[in-house]
């Protein structure tokens, strides 16, 4: 029997541990990759900030900083912000409900996290830097300009996105104008969701000020990033095979999603909005779901309680590959409660 697993999307058949690519395999990736304990070189580091700059739009590569993946990312915005109050922890509200756990832990390890809705209703001296997330994982919310505006108004210093699903999201808008108007956001962004999954190749983009600044206080070694990631992601990003790939890659996800969402209406209450790479439904009992998909040959992840106001949700990946959502949809169209 056929069985669907949640695509790591270009890395389906390649071995990381002894180095070896299989077929089927998208050949921009190439024939070599470098070892695990191989720093990057200049060259590679260089290349991906100035094939990630492209990518995103804009003017040059001074508007992105590699980072270890969206974690090595905040790691490093906070420090950043750590340093600019004059106490040993940063007051930071998590201005959504149920962001991803990692990111909500390591926010709470640097001394303070407050955790609040889209009602602004707090005192300007309980926090002074916000967190969300853009598309908004697993509702697929987006932050919107005045959303900002008003996050800028009650004394937010500082503004972290974490944007790993943009781009899956048919409005990513123009970066520099977005920098222009609120200078003190920053976003983070991980290749993991668009073929380097597991890598840790990611980027904090913002405008060249506030990176030359983060640079300064929070020195970043060239080698945060590891070098399969620096050389992948310059070989999806910075060349046009790379890139074709992925914009018909993307433009995939998009096409299924649609349909995918139609079509888990049958097995829940559908609660994600059509902006990133997954759907979400609220269910009475999602272990029950959950096994029933398993059965089936298809992973999904069960979220219980975090999203108060949705306690129950599955959440599926939509396939990349044809033949992996004909399968989907036909295993769906047998569903019965």
């Amino acid at each position: 029997m056929q069985r669907y697993q949640i695509p790591d999307p270009a890395f389906q058949g390649l071995n990381l541990a002894n180095n070896t690519l299989v077929r089927g395999l998208p050949s921009w990736m190439g024939t070599s990759l470098p070892e695990d304990h191989v720093y990057p070189a200049e060259l590679d580091y260089q290349r991906f900030r100035d094939a990630y700059a492209r990518y995103l739009g804009l003017p040059g590569p001074s508007w992105v900083l590699p980072c270890a993946g969206a974690l090595g990312g905040l790691d490093i915005v906070i420090r950043f912000w750590k340093s600019q109050v004059p106490s040993s922890f940063v007051p930071i509200a998590v201005i959504q409900d149920g962001a991803y756990p990692p990111m909500v832990d390591l926010i709470r390890q640097s001394g303070y996290a407050s955790f609040e809705e889209w009602t602004y209703h707090l005192d300007e001296t309980e926090w002074q830097y916000a967190f969300v997330a853009s598309p908004h994982n697993p509702l697929g919310t987006i932050v919107r300009e005045s959303e900002l505006v008003a996050m800028g108004k009650f004394g937010a210093k500082g503004i972290c996105i974490d944007g790993a699903y943009r781009d899956y999201y048919l409005g990513r808008g123009d970066l520099p104008a977005l920098f222009t108007s609120f200078p003190r956001v920053v976003i983070i962004r991980s290749a993991s969701k668009i073929g380097l999954a597991g890598l840790r190749a990611g980027v904090i983009v913002a405008g060249p000020e506030v990176l030359e600044q983060m640079e300064r206080l929070v020195p970043v070694p060239m080698f945060a990033v590891p070098a399969r990631g620096l050389v992948l992601g310059y070989r999806l990003l910075g060349t046009d095979e790379g890139r074709r790939w992925l914009e018909e890659t993307v433009r995939r996800v998009r096409e299924h999603r649609w349909v995918l969402r139609a079509e888990m209406s049958r097995v829940g209450k559908v609660v994600s909005t059509d902006t990133a790479n997954f759907v979400t439904v609220e269910t009475e009992d999602p272990e029950k779901l959950e096994k029933w998909f398993r059965e089936q040959g298809i992973q999904v992840r069960v979220l219980i309680n975090r999203v108060r106001q949705y306690p129950n949700l599955v959440r599926i990946t939509v396939p990349e590959q044809a033949s992996d959502m004909e399968y989907v949809l036909e295993r769906l169209g047998r569903y019965e409660e």
